[in-house]
């Protein structure tokens, strides 16, 4: 059992779907609570009960501004007690941006990610939706794009969660369901106020994370 914990939150705007709960690959049924589990963080998985209105319409996108207000108005951080807490929301797409698949939208705080269902890959590939929404999530835990790492699986080179999954190739062989050891390292033992969603500015780390690539803060 992690020794760390989280509760992640997920809403949706109505008509969009959860992330699937799981999806399998090469004989693995994957999840997300497996993905961080495995990664130093044991994770309680709560999805909304009730859908968020879609004032814009089926088809609009979200501004950088309209997700922080979301986050505003939905987000309700509940006693959990020594649990970390993360916010994930659903929504079309990025205004203006239909090629997005997510992003983490709230890097003073990192209290806020989304997954934009309404682009092709997310919204026809649950291995996408799933994976897309467990590196978003690492957004909000403070990790990076240059976190990512490749192992070898089977003479098959994997990607690490942090890695984007629009790059991935060969598409579906190289996806990776899992956090490398430099993500796991921060995950599990790093700072927890570096570490925990709404602990401080993406980018605010250990010294130890600095030497792993350039613009760390160490704090």
């Amino acid at each position: 059992m992690s020794e760390r914990s989280a509760l992640i939150h997920i809403e949706r705007l109505e008509g969009r779907d959860y992330p699937p709960a799981s999806v399998d690959l090469d004989g693995t049924t994957n999840t997300l609570e497996g993905i961080y589990n495995d990664a130093g963080i044991s994770v309680e998985i709560n999805r909304g009960d009730t859908d968020i209105p879609d004032l814009k319409g089926p088809n609009s996108g979200y501004t950088q501004a309209e997700l922080e207000s979301l986050m505003i108005q939905y987000r309700k951080q509940p006693d959990q007690g020594e649990k970390m807490f993360a916010w994930l929301v659903v929504v079309t797409k990025f205004e203006g941006q239909d090629d997005i698949l997510g992003i983490m939208f709230d890097a003073e705080e990192r209290q806020g990610t989304a997954v934009f269902q309404g682009n092709d890959m997310i919204k026809t590939d649950p291995r996408a939706y799933m994976r897309t929404s467990a590196h978003e999530l690492g957004h909000q835990f403070n990790l990076h794009h240059e976190d990512g790492t490749t192992y070898d699986e089977n003479g098959i080179t994997k990607y690490t969660i942090m890695n984007q999954t629009w790059r991935i190739q060969p598409w579906p062989a190289a996806i990776g369901y899992k956090f490398g050891e430099h993500e796991s390292t921060h995950l599990s033992s790093h700072s927890i106020k570096n570490v925990q969603p709404g602990g401080g500015r993406f980018y605010d780390c250990d010294n130890e994370h600095a030497t792993w690539h350039p613009g760390i803060n160490v704090t």
